[in-house]
């Protein structure tokens, strides 16, 4: 079991936003449209600027919200997350685990790595 995710906190924007670097387990995220005029269109992307690799794409109508969990132990992002806007604003927070990379595997902080071989 991964230990319980951090809020990793995306502030009122319509710009694009470098959340948090390096390596991270992603376990959800929740959004909201926050003009409830327009829609808002934005990717997350695992990297430190819009020419990483996108893991989601998320597009809002006027007023809506959104909340999705990742199931299983998450998606790893292995440079950071970042907030690609397209269009709109928004406001919200991606649930993550902080990781680390063991022979090229990524794991939780604070899980105890066990041999079975």
């Amino acid at each position: 079991m991964i230990p319980a995710a951090r809020t990793l906190a995306v502030p009122t924007t319509t710009t694009d936003q470098f959340v948090a670097r390096g390596l991270w387990l992603i376990t959800g995220w929740s959004f909201r449209e926050t003009t409830a005029l327009a829609g808002a269109v934005f990717e997350l992307v695992d990297g430190s600027n819009a020419d990483g690799e996108m893991f989601a794409t998320i597009s809002l109508v006027a007023n809506e919200s959104t909340r999705d969990l990742i199931p299983g132990n998450g998606l790893a992002v292995e440079t950071g997350v970042f907030v690609n806007m397209i269009s709109g604003s928004i406001r919200g927070a991606i649930w993550a685990v902080p990781a680390d990379l063991f022979d090229d595997i990524g794991l939780a902080r604070g899980v105890k790595p066990i041999w079975a071989g």
